[in-house]
């Protein structure tokens, strides 16, 4: 008898604590779940912060572009006689690559409103360190012109920039894909300038540059604003720690610089330089969710 009502006692507590489930608000179902916080969806609406870390590069084609002030001159001359190879092409303009690239850093702010199950949007600003890059084309003159030879340097260098962005994102759970748009600004640091390595004078039409000497030079340094776009996905971690990689596209606009001759060099041949500021960038960012 006494082991039989110990049974008895113990079917009645498990039947007791069975129903006590069924009943429970988070078992509604009659599936056992943790808790009822777990069972929430994820809402991305929110403030949020972080830092980010990338790369970033220019273009690779047509970044500086020289051209001559007019058909004659030393301009002219150095940029058709010398960098085309063809005197008589009369095109008075040389476009040169000019690579920039480096490592990005900084720090973003930014709000989400989750308007509804799937869509994400929010604004975002971000302020970076920048990149820079150079490149040099070295020409041969003709023989029967000129025996020498020139080299043309140019140097871009975007010192730092920000965004101000919306965006926009379609969300499954704990995941953004998004895409965003806005206003760029940035300082952009630019140069060039044309040398004369040979042990000989250089005397074309208009200047006079002595052996190893910078016949033309020019520089400039603004800061402006323009454009950008991109996109990127993220991650929710965890319930306010937020991954994200992304790529933007930066347009800061041409920047122009004129190139005249500098001691000793003397004369009046002059090249304007046309550099186009823009770049692109891919980075990685950790957010923190309020």
């Amino acid at each position: 008898m006494f082991i039989s009502s110990r049974y008895d006692l113990s079917g009645a507590a498990l039947a007791g604590a069975m129903l006590l489930g069924v009943m429970s608000p988070a078992n509604a179902d009659g599936i056992p779940r943790a808790s009822a916080k777990d069972d929430m969806s994820f809402n991305w609406s929110g403030f949020y912060l972080g830092v980010n870390g990338g790369a970033g590069y220019g273009p690779v084609d047509k970044a500086v572009t020289f051209k001559s002030d007019s058909a004659t001159g030393a301009g002219n001359f150095f940029l058709n006689g010398i960098f085309t190879d063809d005197p008589t092409f009369g095109g008075n303009s040389f476009s040169r690559a000019v690579f920039s690239n480096g490592l990005v850093g900084g720090a973003q702010v930014g709000y989400n409103w989750q308007l509804a199950r799937s869509w994400v949007v929010g604004f975002e600003t971000d302020f970076q360190s920048g990149v820079q890059g150079s490149g040099s084309v070295t020409g041969n003159v003709d023989p029967g012109m000129l025996n020498t030879m020139m080299t043309l340097t140019a140097s871009q260098d975007l010192k730092w920039f920000g965004t101000v962005r919306g965006r926009l994102g379609f969300s499954t759970e704990r995941f953004l894909m998004f895409g965003t748009a806005g206003l760029a600004y940035g300082r952009t640091d630019v140069s060039a300038h044309m040398t004369n390595p040979t042990v000989d004078t250089v005397n074309p039409p208009g200047l006079l540059c002595p052996a190893n000497q910078v016949c033309l030079s020019g520089a400039d340094s603004k800061t402006t604003s323009g454009w950008t776009l991109g996109g990127g996905f993220e991650w929710a971690l965890w319930s306010h720690v937020l991954l994200k990689v992304e790529y933007l596209h930066i347009d800061l606009g041409d920047q122009n610089i004129r190139m005249v001759a500098p001691n000793p060099a003397n004369g009046n041949g002059f090249l304007t330089a046309k550099f186009d500021n823009s770049f692109d960038i891919a980075r990685a960012g950790l957010n923190v969710k309020f």
